[in-house]
């Protein structure tokens, strides 16, 4: 399973790199969330945008990941496709997560920079008068 985890501006972001969340792998996608989002406060945001197809399970392990981590963290889904947003439209779920179109537009609205944990740019020193 291709699965990429950040942090970033108090935000753990997940990038799963599968083309489909299914069965096959969805109890080890819940699994490796669950243990890297031990120690998340506030917010979750898991990126789908590569994934083209979920089943029933795949579903039921992001509503897994709903339950186990609790209403007091924030759990994001960006880049969600049409037919993988159909699903959760489909299971009435939409109401219990918070979609955006890309981590991008979901970091943004959050005020969090894509890497706010790096460090800021310096200022160049500039001589009085300019």
């Amino acid at each position: 399973m291709k699965i990429d985890v950040s942090e970033t501006g108090g935000c753990v972001i997940v990038r799963l790199g599968e083309r489909r969340l299914d069965h096959e792998i969805s109890a080890k996608f819940r699994d490796t969330v669950l243990e890297r989002a031990r120690s998340l406060q506030h917010v979750l945001v898991l990126d789908l945008s590569a994934v083209e197809f979920i089943d029933s399970s795949g579903l039921g392990a992001i509503i897994g990941l709903r339950k186990r981590l609790g209403w007091s963290i924030r759990i994001v889904l960006a880049g969600l496709r049409s037919p993988v947003y159909r699903v959760f439209e489909l299971a009435t779920v939409t109401s219990i997560f918070t979609f955006y179109t890309s981590v991008e537009a979901a970091l943004g609205h959050m005020g969090v920079a894509p890497n706010a944990d790096a460090a800021p740019p310096q200022e160049p020193n500039r001589a009085s008068g300019d």
